[in-house]
């Protein structure tokens, strides 16, 4: 198979980039990598019954052109690359323009000139440039040439705001002037411009400055230091009139500035020749040197011009209408005088209408975080959280409320084995404070109905085909029928499908014949296998009439009549067909080094398979003609059992989950079965169904649907945010996450106070409410900072901690796959000298409780925990140090030692990581014997990452003797000329962010988010342990390289588990690997995967070549094609982008 990646997008980001009045009720939506077209914006939730289209690369500007000579309207899409990308009213291209520049502008304003066919555009953030076009043959296209991208005026700050108009020049002539709006960035403060042309040719017109560069007195130094920054832009906003001027409007004044030579201006009675300044738009401004965050406003401003004067309607931050009139008195036809009435100011709220939510919390108050004007007086509020509103300023009517997910996700993982679930956490649109959980599978839907809840434990039960259920109590033996006590004490060892009960002394254990109604199949006591419909026993050689023996046993009847039984005992399998032993017996050491659970003999016409079950959670399949294994696959870590229901319909299940597999002669098709139980045991009905019996002695009667769904299941948390979770080893249902808890005040409003919790919640069955640990009410304003599984690894590699190959006691393992540790941070405390920060749970698998066992304090801040090997943690702060966990089993109590020297790491770490060891190259493995002991000293290789130095490795030395003492670990630096190569690549960048590792069975992949958006991936061959001189020139060519882009900066980098793929081939599995999951600002979420099927692979291919230029067009988008890259040759195989193929796939 050859190495590909393919990049899937879960979720896109939100942001509204611009938009448009789209037809008479219409309105188109720009985001960063779609339109949405709204069909009619006078209906509620226009926004989700709208159509999206997906567009190439990421768009940050957008503008709707009415072409009038042909009656054509252009939508324009500024590129973040500096492209600029024409579609017709169909969204297909028309033209693409690469002006050849970055854009670096906040916002991004287009100015057609329709006397000059000129477009004015913002590319960079203090310039304006133009760039020619033509519309001959009733079609838009760019006058293509090297120089397309002209400046034609450079201002000294950074542009916020640009409106063009009609006025006359000093020279008497009619012109386009276009007023500027600038922030200096570094001292805050807001400056202004009005720049006019001259000459009237095309590629002749020259710009000069009509208003001088002027400040602008704002009120954004109220507000704190690091938010002033964030609100400058937002403090004055900007409207201009024709042949009138420009105006600019804050919270402090509101500037008429005059640059007409076409009339005078008045105002209250007074000639005023270029500025009129009038009061400003906050009327419950007082001081200056006021403490409070400033009013802001939005740079659409509805201007309404009639024989009255002039009337501007602006939004403000506090969700208000501020309406400023200027009163036309008189004009004067004569003089050429305009007589105006100063500004007149009034505000008004907005009163906007949202369904309530219906929780126990107030309505949180609504955050404008942009305006768009539609057409007329309409415009379209976009409000945090989740809201938009479309609104008609003139009559302050709410045409329509939609929704919009802004739901978040923080953190996504996958749990499970072979078969997953991914689960995701994080905010949940509309509300500040509401978290959610979401669990998406491709499983199978059941239709449950309760039957009994039983008095008692009870040992077995069985279904007749008559509709009885019968059991026997574990403690008494007593049988019941439907609830119906039939016999005290019964020795009764199986009641038959017929109905039959079988008592027999002498029978060890006895099974239903498959595909044979009633019969059974029997192991007795003196070591034979017999049939109720045969007279003939068959001898199992060397059988152990010993109760520390466990046989399991099997039997299918063929259809030409014969029967097959399977015995299984000591992890070997006997084959008894038609009565007879056909070949010794096979031991299954080499393939199993754990007990066998259940066996399974599946015949059909042409296919027979014999399945194998043991306590890890693996299923194993072998072909019984020649013992071959042909596949195995790992479902849970748990004891598995089967359950025949007929027409190849196969039921496995732990205590936890059950699957169906449905056989063929070509494949076995596997599926989780959505189930909420504990399942304790089932029992056949028909072919569909079965009857469950759950932890909590209750049956009930499942139907199982025959269609495989994609299934998505959540839960809305009112209070609670979880940031990150763990699975333990012990339960693949219960999953463990450090939270964000909000508290309620006696107000009732909802507060960011610092809870940092751990919470439990059942994977299986979200409608289970979570549970809390309340750790803030035992250690008081702390943060949880990390937590981690301490599930038991003996070895890394197989190779080396020699004496952590003998495998614990059983009992050990099963106490350390129930632990969980965490850390605390103490720094908004007093208590961290003396109070625990690194403290061990264990997790009840059955209830999902946590017991708290043991705390330490490190005395330092621990910021990332990483489960190492026997037993050992690395923890990473202001310093790296491992602790060795010990569990004393007769005790039962459990010790947390220090093992290892204290690292100075010399920056706060965000990510630790073991390279896999073909990396690494082992050569100094030292053997130490003395009289009493021996000792083994090997190394190791860790990846950090430090914030302030990059991705450091470092060098571990770790020290262990064949006594029962604590490992010895030694940290320390690595030299330069000894680091991996891959290493020197990374470096050479200034900031990394995010560092992530995956192994697969060919293949490791290193991810870096470099800058934010960019993503780098360098992958080689796994090929596991090198010779020498490889190892030592490893070189820059051993690794290939990938950069893409993405449309959001990277807020989290996670590494996801890969399942080692062995024989595989007859059980499907998922055609996916995924390596990575992707989360981005803006609620992007993305998972970086491969293709592991050779079809799958091959159509993706195909679809690629077949969609040649729109992929060409995205990959020179996303950093993976050069610009000067063309055509079918120049795509990156290795790499798909699944984003825009799936895109196209929809239409």
């Amino acid at each position: 198979m050859e190495q590909n990646f393919i990049l899937s997008e879960l979720s896109a980001p939100k942001t509204i980039i611009n938009s448009f009045q789209y037809g008479d009720k219409g309105m188109l939506i720009v985001q960063r990598e779609s339109i949405r077209v709204c069909r009619d914006i006078q209906r509620n939730e226009f926004y989700g019954d709208s159509d999206a289209t997906m567009t190439t690369g990421y768009n940050v500007g957008a503008y709707l052109f009415h072409e009038l000579s042909n009656s054509t309207q252009y939508l324009f899409l500024l590129k973040e690359t500096g492209a600029i990308e024409v579609l017709d009213s169909r969204f297909k291209t028309v033209d693409l323009l690469d002006t050849g520049i970055k854009p670096t502008s906040k916002n991004y304003f287009f100015f057609f000139s329709l006397d000059t066919n000129i477009l004015y555009i913002n590319l960079e953030g203090t310039k304006i440039h133009k760039l020619p076009y033509s519309t001959k043959r009733e079609t838009f296209s760019f006058i293509h040439t090297n120089t397309t991208a002209k400046v034609i005026y450079t201002f000294p700050h950074d542009i916020i705001n640009m409106q063009p108009y009609k006025d006359i020049n000093p020279d008497g002539e009619e012109c386009t002037m276009i007023a500027v709006l600038m922030e200096d960035v570094e001292a805050n403060n807001i400056f202004f411009e009005v720049i006019g042309e001259k000459g009237r040719r095309p590629y002749n017109i020259e710009w000069s400055s009509i208003i001088n560069y002027t400040e602008i007195a704002t009120d954004s130094l109220k507000s704190n230091t690091s938010y002033r920054s964030q609100i400058c832009s937002k403090t004055a906003t900007l409207a201009v009139v024709d042949f009138v001027g420009s105006f600019v409007f804050t919270s402090l004044n509101s500037h008429f500035f005059i640059s007409s030579n076409y009339t005078l201006h008045h105002v209250d009675g007074i000639n005023v020749p270029r500025l009129y300044i009038g009061p400003g738009l906050d009327l419950t401004t007082t001081s200056v040197t006021e403490s409070r965050d400033p009013l802001t406003f939005f740079k659409e401003v509805v201007v309404v011009e009639d024989f009255s004067g002039i009337l501007f309607k602006i939004i403000s931050s506090n969700v208000s209408l501020i309406e400023i009139k200027l009163t036309l008195i008189h004009f004067d036809e004569e003089q050429l005088i305009r007589h105006w009435k100063g500004f007149t100011i009034k505000q008004q709220p907005l009163l906007l209408e949202r369904e309530n939510l219906n929780e126990e919390r107030p309505v949180e108050p609504f955050q404008l975080s942009n305006i768009f004007s539609l057409a007329n007086t309409s415009l379209l509020l976009s409000c945090f959280p989740g809201n938009l509103f479309v609104i008609d300023v003139n009559d302050l009517t709410q045409h329509s409320h939609s929704g919009i997910d802004y739901s978040s996700v923080i953190y996504s993982n996958f749990i499970g084995q072979d078969i997953t679930k991914k689960v995701s956490t994080g905010t949940a649109s509309p509300s500040y404070y509401r978290g959610f959980i979401t669990t998406y599978f491709d499983g199978i839907l059941t239709e449950k109905t309760f039957i009994y809840d039983l008095q008692t434990s009870i040992r077995n039960f069985w279904y007749s085909k008559s509709g009885d259920i019968w059991w026997i109590t574990e403690e008494d033996d007593d049988l019941f029928c439907n609830n119906e006590l039939i016999e005290k004490q019964s020795n009764t060892i199986q009641v038959t499908y017929n109905g039959e009960m079988v008592r027999d002394h002498q029978i060890v254990c006895s099974v239903p014949t498959i595909n044979d109604e009633g019969n059974f199949c029997s192991i007795t006591k003196d070591g034979h296998i017999s049939w109720n419909d045969e007279t003939e026993r068959v001898k199992i050689p060397n059988f152990k009439d010993n109760l520390l023996v466990r046989y399991l046993l099997g039997c299918t009847k063929r259809k030409d009549g014969s029967k097959v039984s399977i015995i299984s005992f000591e992890n070997k399998l006997l084959l008894v067909e038609d009565m007879k032993i056909t070949r010794a017996p096979k031991n299954l050491k080499k393939e199993l080094n754990v007990t066998i659970s259940d066996i399974f003999f599946y015949s059909d016409v042409d296919t027979e398979y014999l399945f194998v079950a043991d306590i890890d959670g693996r299923i194993l399949v072998f072909n019984p003609k020649n013992n071959a294994m042909l596949d195995v696959c790992k479902l849970d870590n748990k004891r598995l059992k089967f359950c025949y229901l007929g027409e190849s319909n196969l039921v496995v299940y732990s205590i936890d989950n059950a699957f169906r597999l449905k056989i063929s002669s070509s494949e076995i098709l596997m599926n989780i079965i959505e189930l909420p139980f504990f399942i304790h045991k089932l029992a056949k009905r028909n072919s569909s169904s079965f009857i469950l019996l759950n932890e909590n002695n209750s049956l009930y009667d499942v139907t199982v649907d025959n269609e495989v769904t994609s299934l998505k299941r959540s839960m809305i948390l009112p209070s609670t945010i979880i940031t990150k979770f763990v699975t333990l080893s012990c339960s693949s249902r219960y999953t463990i996450g450090i939270c964000q808890r909000y508290s309620k005040p006696d107000d009732g409003h909802l507060s960011r106070a610092n809870l940092s919790d751990l919470c439990i919640f059942d994977t299986n069955n979200l409608d289970i409410p979570i549970k809390y640990m309340d750790l803030p009410l035992k250690y008081p304003g702390t943060i949880i900072s990390d937590l981690t599984a301490i599930t038991f690894k003996e070895d890394k590699s197989g190779q080396f901690m020699t004496f952590t190959n003998e495998r614990i006691d059983f009992a050990k393992q099963v106490a350390f796959d129930k632990l969980l540790m965490i850390s605390l941070d103490y720094s908004a405390t007093d208590q961290e000298d003396s109070s625990p920060n690194l403290l061990l749970f264990s997790l009840d698998e059955m209830t999902g409780d946590l017991q708290f066992h043991y705390g330490v304090n490190t005395r330092r801040r621990i910021d990332r925990l990483l489960n190492y090997y026997n037993r050992s943690i690395l923890i990473g702060g202001e310093c790296l140090e491992f602790y060795q966990i010990d569990y004393l089993l007769k005790e039962n109590i459990f010790l947390i030692e220090l093992v290892s020297n204290k690292f100075e790491i010399g920056g706060p770490i965000l990510e630790m990581t073991l390279p896999p060891i073909t990396l690494v190259y082992h050569k100094d493995i030292k053997n130490i014997k003395t009289k009493k002991r021996k000792t083994v000293v090997e190394e190791d290789t860790l990846l950090v990452l430090n914030i302030f130095k990059g991705i450091q490795q470092l060098k571990l030395t770790i020290e262990e003797n064949d006594h029962k003492g604590p490992l010895r670990i030694q940290i320390s630096p690595v030299l330069s000329s000894k680091e991996l190569s891959l290493l020197k690549n990374i470096q050479t960048h200034d900031m990394i962010f995010a560092v992530a590792m995956v192994e697969t069975s060919d293949m490791v992949v290193f991810a870096v988010c470099v800058n934010g958006k960019e993503l780098q991936l360098y992958y080689r061959s796994n090929n596991p342990y090198p010779e020498e001189e490889e190892a030592e020139e490893e070189g820059e060519n051993a690794y290939s390289y990938i950069e893409i882009l993405l449309p959001m900066p990277i807020i989290q980098l996670e590494s996801l588990r890969i399942t080692p793929r062995k024989n595989q081939g007859l059980i499907q599995r998922p055609k996916l690997d995924n390596y990575f999951m992707i989360t981005t600002q803006d609620s992007g979420s993305y998972i970086l995967g491969s293709v592991t099927d050779e079809g799958m692979l091959s159509e993706q291919k195909f679809e690629l070549k077949n969609r040649e230029k729109k992929m060409v067009e995205q990959y020179k988008y996303i950093g993976l094609l050069n610009k000067d890259d063309e055509g079918t040759a120049d795509l990156d195989l290795t790499f798909i982008d699944d984003r825009l193929l799936s895109a196209c796939r929809k239409k």
